[in-house]
């Protein structure tokens, strides 16, 4: 992204959440193209603000843009340990209910498995979720000369434009849970101690690091 998103949303780098919510509505209503149709970069500025605004709502790519790296890029290799880390926080649960747990590294993919298998139902969905919303919109813009329903207009395109953030964020976590089955691969015919080792000197969730205590043997 050439431009900066701060700037493209006209606020400050320190913004909160909420700052950057109500400058996105603002930015909206201002540069959407229904409401500048005689302006031919109409579609441009408004795509530009949006994509600003889903930089500066989503924290990694925030972080990674404040960090001077490309926020669009996501680092596959991490997010594969992170689904790997929660994962195996599950197994952690289970072990401390008093569940009899066999080769860790297969009780991680079963349990990667069962994610993936869930997550790919919900493009399905979505994409349905979105056809419907469309449909409300467009009936809602035959009738622009209704101020109501200019602004129930405005609020399902707030919704649609959610349940796509939605679907990225989807499309996201399939790429890393695939990555991570990939990952876990490595230590099929290992010990599952290095596995762990890996886990507990790169991985980290919400700021605590996970500490497995591991024998070794490839058991919990």
């Amino acid at each position: 992204m050439a431009l900066d998103p701060y700037y493209q949303l006209g606020i400050e780098r320190n913004a909160t959440a909420a700052q950057i919510e109500a400058a996105w509505r603002q930015k909206r209503r201002e540069t959407h193209p229904d409401r500048n149709q005689d302006d031919p970069y109409a579609t441009t500025k408004f795509q530009q603000c949006k994509e600003a605004y889903d930089i500066l709502r989503d924290r990694e790519r925030r972080q990674r843009f404040d960090r001077g790296e490309d926020p669009r890029k996501i680092n596959v290799h991490e997010v594969a340990l992170q689904q790997i880390v929660l994962a195996m926080n599950k197994v952690c649960q289970q072990t401390v209910q008093g569940v009899k747990l066999g080769n860790i590294v297969e009780h991680l993919t079963t349990i990667l498995d069962e994610q993936l298998q869930e997550l790919r139902k919900a493009p399905k969905q979505i994409e349905a979720a979105l056809k419907q919303l469309a449909r409300l919109s467009r009936r809602f813009k035959r009738r622009s000369e209704d101020g109501q329903a200019n602004v129930l207009r405005e609020t399902v395109e707030g919704q649609i434009d959610a349940v796509k953030r939605e679907r990225e964020q989807i499309t996201i976590r399939i790429e890393s849970v695939v990555a991570a089955l990939k990952l876990l691969e490595q230590y099929e015919d290992e010990e599952a101690g290095r596995l762990l080792d890996h886990l507990q000197s790169h991985a980290q969730q919400g700021g605590v690091w996970i500490v497995y205590g591991a024998s070794g043997t490839g058991d919990v």
